[in-house]
């Protein structure tokens, strides 16, 4: 027998699609390649979002573009307590790209700003790390809310574009660390994300107008 049931029967709705792409939260991490008893904290904060078409370019030959799918806009914060010198490091940067897939996103950003901060102040002090003007590049993996791990944890994981990434060998056969890397270019995320978590919102890149296509250079 069929009963009716009281109240109304609320249909299913689909969720709003994203209007970007964007990457959002704060974690502390472990450069899984160092030792167990790495006793350092770092962590990386993101609230960066896509903005298609909003930094404008000159190309060779001299024409000028709106900007690319992938310019974005925002900030991406780091922090490292450095244990044996007793002091943490921190940089800002402003994120100028970002790409995603489902569940994955390179940023690139450029540092405008680092500090240090010493638990007990020295007459010498202490200077943030010398990135200011350079481009960083940042990878992240959203594995979804406790996905797979341990309860509180998301097992999402972050790479960064420097220590072994975004090496260069010169003429004379030294390897080096270049300053800048390009738009959205960082490794895979390789550093498991202990505490906190990051959440990507994918969003295919948005296709150019004609407004945005190259301009013939000004005569």
């Amino acid at each position: 027998m069929v009963t009716a049931t009281t109240g109304a029967v609320q249909a299913k709705t689909k969720p709003d699609k994203p209007k970007v792409a964007s990457v959002t939260g704060s974690g502390e991490f472990r450069m899984t390649y160092l030792p167990k008893d790495d006793k350092d904290r770092r962590f990386f904060t993101f609230d960066v979002r896509q903005a298609p078409f909003t930094h404008h370019r000159v190309v060779p030959g001299g024409a000028t573009i709106t900007g690319s799918p992938n310019d974005a806009t925002g900030t991406v914060k780091i922090k490292h307590y450095f244990v044996p010198g007793k002091r943490t490091f921190y940089a800002i940067g402003r994120a100028d790209s970002l790409i995603t897939s489902p569940g994955y996103a390179t940023i690139t950003a450029k540092i405008v700003k680092t500090w240090c901060v010493e638990d007990t102040p020295t007459p010498e002090g202490c200077e943030g790390p010398p990135w200011v003007g350079m481009t960083k590049g940042f990878s992240v993996y959203d594995a979804g809310r406790d996905h797979g791990g341990k309860p509180g944890r998301s097992q999402d994981r972050i790479g960064m574009s420097w220590e072994y990434a975004n090496m260069l060998v010169n003429p004379q056969g030294e390897t080096y660390e270049p300053d800048q890397v390009g738009t959205a270019m960082a490794p895979a995320p390789f550093s498991l994300v202990l505490s906190g978590g990051f959440t990507v919102v994918h969003k295919d890149l948005a296709v150019p107008s004609k407004a945005d296509m190259p301009q013939p250079p000004q005569q």
